[in-house]
Formats: C-alpha cells, sequence, structure tokens
C-alpha cells in the first residue's frame, strides 16, 4: 500500500519543504487514496 501512498506524500512534502503549489485535484487524490487504504486496511468484524 506504500507504493500508493508515495506520490501524494511527496507532493505533501513538496508543498511543505519547497513551497509548491496543492492543487484541488491534488487534495482530492490524496484523499481518495487514503480512504482507499482505510477501506483495505478496515477489517469486517465477524
Amino acid at each position: 500500500m506504500a507504493f500508493f501512498l508515495k506520490p501524494f506524500l511527496a507532493a505533501l512534502f513538496a508543498w511543505m519543504i519547497l513551497g509548491e503549489d496543492l492543487t484541488v485535484p491534488m487534495l482530492i487524490g490524496g484523499a481518495l487514496i487514503l480512504g482507499g487504504m482505510a477501506v483495505a486496511l478496515i477489517r469486517p468484524r465477524a
């Protein structure tokens, strides 16, 4: 799952360290990535 998180983290670190712009599509993509990871990691209750 870390493979899918790397592009979002790269954009986030570029924003924090280099002062790059975070656009709305980047934020939406990051939210989708994090949401998908949460769904995949949460185990259904038996």
